[in-house]
């Protein structure tokens, strides 16, 4: 396995867990935001964006590597 694939891997994983853990964090104080805005949701998307866009990049690795 590259390096790079492994550090698109923990990286991918990481921003698996900063969405899960921003969720958490956005449960806890929901009530603090305003209603009108749903924070979360468009930070959840976001990063679930971001991980697409790194998993296309891992597939773009794999292939050169075979």
């Amino acid at each position: 396995m590259s390096l790079a694939k492994q550090h698109l891997e923990a990286a991918i994983e990481a921003l698996h867990t900063a969405n899960r853990l921003q969720q958490k964090a956005f449960a806890v104080y929901k009530d603090a935001l305003p209603e009108d805005e749903d924070v979360c949701y468009t930070i959840h998307n976001n990063i679930e964006d971001v991980i697409m866009q790194l998993e296309e990049v891992l597939d773009c690795i794999e292939e050169f590597a075979n």
